[in-house]
């Protein structure tokens, strides 16, 4: 015990909570460890599935994103009437999106 004398007390409070956590997982029956690893199991599927639609989410905004960026630098061009083939070059967007802009 004198070791945690040179813990700081934050450090101290976790490790007495995690001692905690698992001295009531020690102390399950086996049918309350089964039922506690099933949620776990559910819980941490539950938690990818999140993660996973969190970062499809985040692709498709940058890729709206960078469309929007593409069709603004486009207008702005089609305004500097630039010739359409150069804005397609350009900005990577197809003939028919610059003449739908236009």
């Amino acid at each position: 015990m004198t070791d945690l004398d040179h813990i700081p007390w934050k450090a101290q409070n976790e490790l007495f909570e995690k001692l905690e956590e698992l001295s009531k997982l020690a102390a399950m029956t086996p049918e309350q460890r089964t039922q506690y690893e099933e949620y776990l199991k559910q819980y941490r599927d539950n938690l990818a599935v999140k993660t996973a639609a969190e970062r499809r989410g985040e692709r498709r905004g940058e890729r709206r994103g960078e469309n929007n960026e593409k069709m603004r630098t486009a207008k702005a061009m089609i305004k500097e009437n630039m010739d359409t083939a150069l804005i397609a070059r350009i900005t990577g967007l197809s003939l028919d999106d610059i003449q739908k802009l236009k």
